[in-house]
Order: structure tokens, then C-alpha cells, then sequence
């Protein structure tokens, strides 16, 4: 359990690596005291409320919870209970930070089905992030005051009721990771092509693995998969693009969209071979359709924000929320974003398997 828990991602996708186990029942009855005075207490000092701070306190009640467990402390028990009470609403928000339960309790959290299924309330039983004392732009800060909360913070109140009217989306998700916080997208594009270049030259050295005619052999002679493909890939990649192509309506975007015709193309090489499919998806083209699309991206997201920054007009408008071809420069980037993603997901398996694409 605490191997699992130390591999397991966090907010800030790192854990602690080392851990101690005490025998000594004395340090551990001074130790129980110690979680009993403070933790009981519900006191959580400033240096926990970080992104996520719900982590810390969910992670003492685990600890505690073991402890009983194995000891049969009943104020292990109780001190973990507390724990608990926080995240359901024992703390200075007064809020519950379970999604779906009490009177006031967390509405916005950041969970995409939740923010575009039309529906008001998020999905129940998550457990949101919690406070966070820290800013996560200056610009925020800077506007709003150093000393304003963050909780007190008009930005999510923003997205919320203007972000249809201001980008055009339906799904207010697509609005803030394209829109508001394009860039931040930007950049995760531009890890999946860098990762898939660093793999490229890792391999680069390595001689073509070349398939034996045994194995062309099987997939020519296997009907069934044949036949298989033939009708799921097309129907694979073509809801591949309507996932693309209704991200700024309800659930979906590049990234789901991208991943989704990723799989048909491996399943397509799988099921044929990599002759028919190296026609059109190799080097050449893979570097040229993920470098048009970053660049595209990249450009477009330029003169957005230097026109927005100089107060001038753009040539892209919201249009009308819930139609196709609407919320402006959205649409276009969920399709490069898609492209840099199919094309990574193919490129890999590519690399992989005959380490050259």
C-alpha cells in the first residue's frame, strides 16, 4: 500500500520517496499524542494550503487509518475521522469539498465531463482540490492586490458567467484551456512533438527492424482481422474527428478527439502492415503536418493576444454558441491540437515497433 501510494501521481506529480517505520512503542505512543494534539485539532498550517491542498489532510487520514489498523488505537481511529470532517465541510470555508453533498459545498471543480454535460451541478462523490494560498498567475495578482485570497478571486466567477459570451463555446472547459489559457495548451502540444522527436533521435542509431515474411505472412492470411479492420477503422477515425470537431459544444477536443484516430492508424497498421500506410504517414510527412499545425497554433494565438492586449478587433468572432462552426479560433486549435496528438500516438508506436516512422 505505501509503494502504491508513493508511485501514485499528485498535484504536483511527485511524492515523498522516503519513509520510516517505527517499532519503538514508546516514539509511537509520543507520536499519537502528538497527531491527537495537533491534527485533531483541525488545525492545517499555511505552508499546506497549497494546489491541492486536500491532499495533505486526506493523506494524514490514510496514515492514520493504517495506524489503527494495525495497532487498534481507537484515537487513531477518531483523529482520522476528523480528518474527514474537514474535507466535508469541518473548516474555515465552512464548504464541503466533496462534490454533491451539504449545503455549501464546491460547484466548479476542475473535472471536464462536469463542465460541459449542461448540467449545473458537477458529477457528486469528487473530491476537489481545496484551498490553494498561492497565485498561479502575477497578472491576477498584480490586478487584484496581494493581499485579496485567492478564494476571493473573481477569475472562476469569470469563466463562468462570461465564458460562453466571451469564446463562443458551449463547453466552458474548451473555452479556458483554448481561450483563456491557450497558451498553457500550446505548450503541452509542444511536449508531445519534442518527446516524439527525443525518441526519434534516440533511435535514430538503430537499424530498421524489418518484418519476417512469417509475420506479413500472418497478417496476410488472417481474414478475420482483415475484414475487422476494414469496417472499424473507418468508423474509428471518423468519430475521432466528430469528438475534434464538437469540443467546443459538449464533452470531447483535440486532445480525446487525437487520441482516438491515433488508434485507428496503429490498428490500421497492425491489421496491414506498414507498407500501405508509409505511403502517406512517414518522416517527411509526419514532421511536416505536426510542425504546420504547432505553427499554426502558435501564430494564430499570437495575433489573438496582440490584438487583445492593444484593445484592436480580430478577424475571429464567437459566432453563435452551439452551432458548428462557432467559438471563434477554438475549433481550428482543437484540430491542430488533435493532429499533434494522432500523429504522436502513431509516431510512437511507429518508433517502437520498427524504429522508424
Amino acid at each position: 500500500i505505501i509503494e502504491a501510494g508513493r508511485l501514485a501521481p499528485s498535484g504536483s506529480n511527485s511524492q515523498s520517496t522516503h519513509f520510516i517505520v517505527i517499532t519503538n512503542q514508546e516514539l509511537l505512543l509520543e507520536l499519537t499524542g502528538i497527531v491527537m494534539s495537533e491534527f485533531a485539532k483541525m488545525e492545517v498550517t499555511k505552508d499546506m494550503y497549497i494546489w491541492g491542498s486536500i491532499l495533505p489532510v486526506m493523506g494524514n487520514a490514510m496514515a492514520m487509518i493504517l495506524n489503527y489498523l494495525l495497532t487498534g488505537r481507537e484515537e487513531m481511529r477518531d483523529a482520522a475521522l476528523s480528518q474527514l470532517d474537514y474535507a466535508l465541510g469541518l473548516n474555515a470555508l465552512d464548504t464541503c469539498f466533496v462534490t454533491g453533498f451539504g449545503e455549501r459545498r464546491v460547484m466548479h471543480p476542475h473535472h471536464r465531463p462536469s463542465g460541459a454535460d449542461h448540467i449545473e451541478e458537477p458529477v457528486p462523490g469528487l473530491i476537489s482540490g481545496g484551498p490553494n494560498k498561492n497565485w498561479p498567475y502575477a497578472a491576477t495578482k498584480e490586478k487584484l492586490g496581494a493581499d485579496t485570497p485567492p478564494a476571493k478571486s473573481k477569475t472562476i466567477r469569470r469563466y463562468v458567467e462570461k465564458g460562453m459570451e466571451e469564446t463562443g463555446a458551449v463547453n466552458i472547459v474548451a473555452g479556458v484551456i483554448l481561450d483563456y489559457r491557450a497558451f498553457d495548451t500550446l505548450g503541452e502540444s509542444h511536449v508531445l512533438f519534442t518527446a516524439a522527436t527525443a525518441v526519434f533521435i534516440l533511435l535514430l542509431a538503430s537499424k530498421e527492424r524489418e518484418e519476417s515474411r512469417q509475420e506479413k505472412a500472418i497478417l496476410q492470411a488472417d481474414p478475420v482481422l482483415g475484414n475487422t479492420a476494414r469496417v472499424l477503422i473507418p468508423i474509428i477515425i471518423l468519430f475521432g474527428f466528430y469528438v475534434i470537431f464538437n469540443g467546443h459544444l459538449g464533452p470531447g477536443g483535440g486532445f480525446s478527439g487525437g487520441a482516438i484516430i491515433g488508434s485507428g492508424l496503429i490498428l490500421y497498421e497492425m491489421s496491414f502492415g506498414p507498407d500501405r500506410l508509409r505511403r502517406v504517414m512517414n518522416m517527411r510527412t509526419y514532421r511536416g503536418i505536426v510542425l504546420t499545425a504547432l505553427l499554426f497554433y502558435s501564430l494564430s494565438k499570437c495575433y489573438s493576444f496582440f490584438c487583445g492586449a492593444n484593445g484592436l478587433e480580430t478577424i475571429f468572432h464567437p459566432g453563435t454558441p452551439g452551432r458548428i462552426f462557432s467559438a471563434g479560433l477554438i475549433l481550428p486549435l482543437n484540430m491542430a491540437v488533435g493532429i499533434v496528438v494522432a500523429c504522436t500516438m502513431y509516431g510512437f508506436f511507429a518508433l517502437f515497433m520498427r524504429e522508424r516512422i
